[in-house]
C-alpha cells in the first residue's frame, strides 16, 4: 500500500524565528531587541486563545497539534478499513468532527495500528467522515 504523506500547510502554525543580525562587533543594538520582542509577541499572540486546528484540508497537518486530519469514506458497514495516517508514530486515537450520515466509527484490531496506518470500522455503509487522529 502507498503511504501518503502528511501535508505541512502552515495553516494556525507558528512561524519559525528568521535570523537576527548583530553589528560587527557582536553588540546588542535597539533593532536586535525589536526583532526578539517581534518575534515574542507573534508567539503570544498566536498562543493566547487563537490555537489552530489547522485547515482540515485531507492529510494537512492540525495546525499546533501533531495530528492530522483524514476525510474517509466507508464504503461497507462493518468492514475493516485500514487507513493511512502518518503521523510517524502509533495514534493514541480519533474523534469523529463531521460525518454526512448518522454513524458511529469504532477500532478495528487496534493491535495492529502502526505509525502509518490504522484501522476503522463504521456501521453505516457509505458513510464519509472527517476525522482528526492524534
Amino acid at each position: 500500500m502507498a503511504q501518503d504523506l502528511r501535508i505541512h500547510d502552515g495553516t494556525g502554525m507558528i512561524p519559525t524565528l528568521g535570523a537576527i543580525a548583530l553589528t560587527k562587533d557582536e553588540k546588542f543594538t535597539q533593532i536586535t531587541a525589536n526583532a526578539i520582542i517581534a518575534a515574542i509577541t507573534a508567539l503570544i499572540s498566536k498562543v493566547n486563545g487563537r490555537i489552530s486546528l489547522g485547515s482540515a484540508a485531507q492529510r494537512a497537518q492540525a495546525g499546533n497539534l501533531d495530528a492530522v486530519w483524514i476525510e474517509h469514506y466507508f464504503l461497507t458497514a462493518n468492514a475493516e478499513e485500514i487507513i493511512p495516517h502518518n503521523l510517524g508514530r502509533l495514534p493514541l486515537g480519533y474523534w469523529p468532527v463531521r460525518k454526512d450520515k448518522a454513524c458511529d466509527v469504532y477500532d478495528s484490531n487496534a493491535g495492529s495500528w502502526d505509525e502509518f496506518t490504522f484501522r476503522l470500522k463504521c456501521n453505516t455503509a457509505a458513510s464519509t467522515v472527517l476525522l482528526l487522529v492524534f
